[in-house]
């Protein structure tokens, strides 16, 4: 059983659009290659400048504490997620900064604590690993954030997004769900709801939703209870 509206094709091209053209400012940005191994993204994200973008190689990263507290790109080198990301925690806090997070697999839930700009792009989120919003904008309100063509594992989330203007576009969820406080556009996510779960949960603060073209199914028998959007 699913409920689905129309796709959104032409509004997901947009966002997307629209994060090219924020990505345009970063095209003097020096490259770094970072291999795989223990510690080695923490150490690359120290030793990088600001607007440096690190390309990481296939493999497996084992760090501790990840913290992202400058303007950086985080991608790997191709689109196939074969670069995996372990570590205790990985926060993005810093006020304003510009992040990318891009075609990484990720064995850890990423918090968003403070930031200019965040994108969150093609990525695994692997384990259970969640996106964990909260007030990510900086004292003066300003900041944006975009998670679009992410793909999670079983009982992944994205949750608490407790700043307005957010885009969350064009992500597979697998016994997960999307929570918001504020206001903001959920388009053409793909969402396997758990068993009496709710797939879509807007909260009291959210009072200008856009949710559009979200497919929402659920696993069970047919007399589990089910609610798509709440």
């Amino acid at each position: 059983m699913f409920k689905q509206l129309h796709t959104p094709y032409r509004i997901r091209r947009l966002l997307m659009g629209m994060v090219i053209l924020s990505l345009s400012s970063m095209v003097n940005a020096a490259e770094v290659t970072v291999l795989p191994g223990s510690g080695t993204l923490t150490a690359a994200i120290d030793l990088a400048a600001s607007g440096d973008v690190l390309v990481l190689q296939e493999g497996g990263y084992m760090e501790d504490s990840i913290i992202l507290d400058k303007s950086l790109t985080i991608r790997s080198t191709n689109s196939g997620n074969d670069t995996a990301i372990s570590a205790t925690s990985f926060q993005i806090a810093g006020a304003d900064i510009d992040v990318t997070i891009q075609g990484l697999g990720l064995a850890v839930s990423l918090g968003l604590e403070q930031a200019a700009s965040i994108r969150i792009l093609e990525n695994r989120f692997l384990n259970g690993a969640d996106i964990l919003g909260g007030n990510y904008k900086t004292s003066e309100g300003d900041g944006e954030l975009f998670v679009i063509g992410n793909r999670f594992s079983q009982n992944g989330t994205i949750v608490d997004l407790s700043a307005n203007g957010f885009y969350v576009a064009g992500n597979t969820l697998n016994a997960g769900y999307i929570s918001a406080n504020e206001s903001g556009w959920i388009v053409g996510n793909s969402v396997y709801a758990p068993t009496n779960e709710t797939a879509i949960r807007v909260l009291s603060g959210a009072v200008s939703m856009k949710i559009i073209g979200n497919r929402i199914s659920y696993f069970g028998n047919n007399n589990d209870s089910y609610n798509g959007i709440a």
